[in-house]
């Protein structure tokens, strides 16, 4: 496995920048890289959270309004399939946001055999930041969900009448019911 992509929540999480953006592609700029073997983490394009992008998002995390598939194909080559399908839809005038890096993780063996992109650890490593040290990888990049977010909104509550319900990943999710419904 090269690609972690988390199982409700980062589908639910790209589904819901389509819906809010108004858009057809999204997908993630900003991500996580665990090389195994070294056992260090690193983000890569920090700076590519919440906006629209033109490059190094990653395959594995696309999701995409099909309707996009009559008119752009993947190419039929061996490598790089992705890659050249972004810069497709890119030069048909489509646009691709980046969401956060969360629930989707990237994992690079030492042996090469097993990634299409052969790019060694030492060059790729230095694209991004080394984070510290984690005993799950897999555990660190949900760390993003909302239900890992603590806040005391009892003020508002107070102060504002303020409800939080049905709450963001429900809303979410019956956001992506909706939308499943009118497009399946």
């Amino acid at each position: 496995m090269t690609d972690f992509l988390g199982e409700n929540e980062g589908l639910i999480d790209q589904i819901g920048c389509l819906i809010a953006t108004n858009n057809l592609i999204a997908g993630k700029s900003c991500q996580f890289v665990y090389f195994k073997t070294l056992q260090k983490l690193i983000i890569c394009n920090p700076h590519n959270c919440y906006k629209f992008v033109k490059k190094d998002v990653g395959g594995g995390s696309l999701v995409l309004e099909r309707d996009i598939f009559t008119q752009i194909k993947f190419r039929k080559q061996d490598t790089a399939e992705d890659y050249y399908f972004i810069k497709d839809c890119l030069k048909d005038g489509y646009k691709i946001y980046s969401t956060d890096p969360f629930n989707y993780l990237i994992f690079r063996h030492q042996n090469l055999d097993y990634h299409t992109w052969k790019v060694n650890d030492s060059e790729y490593i230095s694209w991004g930041s080394l984070l510290p040290k984690v005993k799950d990888p897999k555990t660190f990049v949900r760390a993003g969900e909302t239900t890992n977010v603590v806040a005391d909104l009892t003020k508002a509550k107070k102060l504002l009448n303020f409800s939080v319900e049905p709450g963001l990943k429900e809303g979410l999710r019956y956001t992506y019911q909706w939308f499943k419904s009118q497009y399946a």
